[in-house]
């Protein structure tokens, strides 16, 4: 993977601290403008190509508002995921449960504290 960063306080310094629970795991990989997730079960995109890996930046405020045009948890989570991984809501829909779980523990980290801007 080009650019990937993988050393342990890189990671740390780049991203923050609330990203440390994520080093290790072997599906997530962090580069220096967006944390990849490898998924188990790839995805067709709206224009029929396999998507296998998600390239989640930082939700911006416009993503975050978003959530609040639909009702229930999974749903605001499946907008908000959609937003950061720049796909849409029907893709977001088809990906199993574990890489869905995976990838909003990803957006969590943004939004729990952690380095919200890369090197800053």
């Amino acid at each position: 993977m080009d650019n990937e960063i993988t050393d342990r306080e890189a990671i740390i310094e780049t991203w923050g601290e609330e990203f440390a629970e994520l080093i290790g795991r072997r599906r997530v990989h962090f580069t220096p403008d967006a944390v990849i997730v490898a998924l188990k079960k790839p995805v067709t995109n709206s224009e029929g190509q396999t998507v296998s890996e998600l390239r989640i930046a930082e939700p911006t405020a416009a993503q975050m508002q978003a959530m609040d045009t639909v009702k229930g948890e999974v749903a605001k989570g499946v907008v908000l995921l959609a937003g950061a991984a720049d796909m849409v809501d029907s893709q977001v829909l088809k990906m199993a449960g574990g890489d869905f779980t995976l990838a909003m523990e990803v957006v969590g980290c943004f939004l729990s504290g952690g380095q919200l801007t890369p090197g800053t």
